[in-house]
Parts: C-alpha cells; structure tokens; sequence
C-alpha cells in the first residue's frame, strides 16, 4: 500500500477504512501486490476449512483470471465506494489514483471491477452517486466509463511521483512500459482471462447470490 497511507478503525458499521497521511496525486501507484499478498486458486480455496473462507470472502477479491488475491497488509480495509478515487488495472493487479487524493480523504476502491458474484445490496458509501446495490453485472454495465478513467490515470505514471515503483515485479514493469508505449492494448476490465463459467465458479465458492444462501 502507499507509504502516505494508514488505516484507522470508524465504528463497528463501517469497520476500518484506509486514509491518506499526505497528498496523493492523480495518476499515482496506490497499491501493488507485494510479497506477503497470497494468489489461490479456486482448488485451492475449495479444500480450506470454513474460517478461512470466511476470512477469505472478507479480505480477498478475484480477478478476471479466475484467481483470488488476498491482501495481506492495510489494503485488506480499502473500502468500496461507487465514486472511487482509486481503480484496480485489470491483469496487473495495480491500483492506481484517478484522481487526486487529499491527506485525510479515505482511499476507496470499486468492488464491482472484481466479479464477485452476488455483490451486495444496502451499499453505505455515502457518495451522491452511490448505485445502492453492487452486482456481478456491474462490471459490463460501467465497465467502458471505469476503463475510460485508468487509461486516462495510466497515462500519467511517469509524470508524479512513484513511491511503490521499485517494489513492482519486472514483468509487471515490461508489460507497463508495453502499454505505455502502445505495443500492447490496454488491458479493459471488461475482458475475462479465463471462461465465464470458471469467474461464476469462483464468485460462488465465496461470494453465493441469495438463491444459494439457504
């Protein structure tokens, strides 16, 4: 997570949010998975105990290949919020300012780019332009606006100061600068990495919708 970042405990409703310590510019490396941060797969997940699927559902997200990250240091308590300041590239599995983010003002992030499937009604963010209910569905739904705000962010990575730049992979690094210089499309949220059914799998072993809950 950013170093000019810390989480705090709210209150027993809205649990710990993460706020930044300082100013925090538009178009800046907010989080990137590090070494503590845990990739499984759904065979992985399937054969736990019931616990740590639990703690699963609470502090992981999957990814539109099919895979579970587990942040394992404050990330874990960025909450969701339907006007983010902060978005998760697809396929590199950064998150990135896009916008500026003032010292004090909560670090958000929006959970419908990460295919939990069921999602979530009663949303709290507070935001004017909060959708009340977070579906599997809104990612194809608002996916083209989400993607149009990181590619316009993304493009200003080399212009602010990047505090978590040294601790990125090399791959990770590459596939930036292939992006960057246009070698390769930008990755759109909208695109799965793996079968639509394996996402569904995936959302389910967690996440059921309301049919599967009883």
């Amino acid at each position: 997570m950013h170093p000019d970042s810390k989480a705090e405990f709210v209150d027993k409703k809205r649990g710990t949010r993460v706020i930044a310590t300082r100013y925090i510019p538009k178009g800046t490396l907010v989080w990137i998975p590090g070494d503590t941060d845990q990739v499984l797969s759904v065979e992985q997940v399937e054969v736990m105990p019931e616990d740590r699927k639990a703690y699963l559902a609470e502090y992981s997200y999957l990814t539109n290949a099919g895979t579970y990250i587990v942040s394992n240091d404050i990330a874990r308590f960025v909450n969701h919020s339907c006007n983010a300041n902060s978005l998760s590239v697809a396929g590199l599995e950064i998150s990135i300012a896009i916008r500026d983010i003032r010292k004090g003002e909560e670090i958000s992030e929006e959970y419908g780019l990460y295919y939990a499937n069921g999602g979530f009604e009663n949303c709290t963010c507070g935001s004017p332009l909060c959708r009340q209910k977070i579906t599997k569905d809104d990612v194809w739904r608002y996916g083209d606006e989400w993607d149009r705000k990181i590619a316009t962010s993304f493009k200003l990575l080399l212009t602010v100061k990047q505090p978590l730049w040294e601790y990125i992979t090399p791959s990770t690094r590459k596939r930036i600068d292939d992006i960057l210089t246009d070698q390769i499309d930008f990755p759109s949220c909208k695109t799965l990495l793996c079968s639509a059914d394996y996402i569904e799998k995936a959302g389910e072993l967690l996440w059921p919708s309301a049919e599967h809950r009883y």
